[in-house]
């Protein structure tokens, strides 16, 4: 597995992130976004044959030393193979290394599967978020 830190914007992770991120959006878990001034970052896996296997795409708050997490994925032939693993922990160490103290993201109270995720690299839930559409 070989891993990369891309701006979002002209990534090879691009097409996989929109792709994946639509799924979220028809399940009711995410709403459009659009990144803003080129600004999200993304840490990506790819197999030898250079298939991106799985992305973290985040931006940096400095004013609040904090990366946040916008979407991660594993595409689904992929999965179990400790690629999420892997990029958080890489995600981490180039937050670490730019002075960010904490790593935060939204996750939606259905979506156990990126709960679950989370919790595996020790992550933990800090506030519940309400919500109602008008």
């Amino acid at each position: 597995m070989n891993v990369h830190h891309d701006l979002l914007e002209g990534s090879p992770a691009l097409a996989p992130f929109m792709r994946n991120y639509a799924d979220l959006i028809a399940n009711g878990w995410a709403r459009p976004f659009t990144p803003h001034n080129n600004k999200h970052k993304v840490v990506y896996a790819t197999d030898p044959n250079g298939t991106v296997m799985g992305g973290i795409v985040y931006a940096i708050m400095q004013e609040t030393f904090t990366g946040w997490i916008v979407f991660s994925f594993t595409e689904p032939e992929f999965r179990k193979q400790g690629v999420y693993t892997t990029l958080h922990a890489e995600l981490e160490r180039k937050l670490r290394a730019s002075n960010i103290t904490d790593l935060a993201s939204h996750v939606h109270v259905d979506n156990k599967v990126r709960q679950i995720s989370c919790e595996k690299v020790g992550m933990v839930p800090e506030f519940y978020r309400m919500h109602k559409k008008l």
